[in-house]
């Protein structure tokens, strides 16, 4: 496990994930739970999001394993 920040949040565009464990992959859901974008990790990375709509969203944090490691809301404008 580790810190984790998702900034910024809320998010326009694009936004990155500080972490300070291994990640492998991250998911955005919709509020319904249904997967509208999906990402490989990596360090630094700015994953875009601008073609979704407004709203709230959860990011889920996979392992390399594909385990969930922690879920995070996140506003988008």
């Amino acid at each position: 496990g580790g810190v984790l920040h998702i900034f910024p949040n809320p998010v326009v565009e694009s936004f990155e994930i500080d972490y300070g464990g291994q990640l492998g992959s991250l998911r955005v859901l919709n509020m319904f739970g249904r997967e509208v974008a999906r990402f490989q990790y990596e360090l630094g990375k700015q994953y875009n999001i601008s073609q979704l709509p407004r709203g709230m969203y959860l990011i889920q944090l996979r392992d390399r394993q594909n385990a969930i490691v922690r879920t995070q809301r996140l506003k988008k404008q």
